[in-house]
């Protein structure tokens, strides 16, 4: 019984600070992510606001580390109004580090023609595409 009790004091003393060198290591890989998603955006748009002749273009991001993947996603959205047109929206994912895009959603604010897919997979609606974006944007 004390042997026990002693492998297993043992095994957690070993084992605690190669989980903490995770977490460092873990903060490590999102602390990057975010940066290079906030230079991506900054490099590509500037702002989040750019006025056109008879519109405006209005853009953000979101990124997210995803440990079980080791990416680093970037969604860019962005939504386009223009003086007696519809609203537009766009929502592409890319992995910043292979420069790969994996997804784009691009349609109307109301239901109409749109462009919807995530790595081949075709979705009908915003709503779909939000939720296959699931496994990438979170863990």
């Amino acid at each position: 019984m004390d042997f026990t009790k002693a492998l297993v004091a043992c095994l957690f003393v070993v084992t605690y600070p190669a989980h903490s060198q995770s977490n460092q290591e873990r903060y490590a890989l999102q602390e990057r992510c975010s940066k290079q998603a906030a230079a991506t955006f900054k490099a590509e748009w500037g702002g989040n606001t750019v006025n056109s002749n008879g519109g405006q273009i209005r853009a953000s991001y979101q990124n997210h580390y995803n440990e079980r993947l080791n990416k680093c996603f970037y969604l860019e959205i962005s939504t386009t109004y223009k003086r007696g047109a519809e609203t537009f929206k766009t929502l592409r994912l890319f992995d910043i580090n292979e420069n790969r895009e994996y997804s784009t959603f691009a349609g109307p604010e109301t239901q109409g023609d749109l462009i919807c897919s995530i790595d081949e997979v075709h979705c009908s609606s915003e709503q779909e595409f939000l939720r296959l974006l699931d496994p990438y944007m979170k863990d």
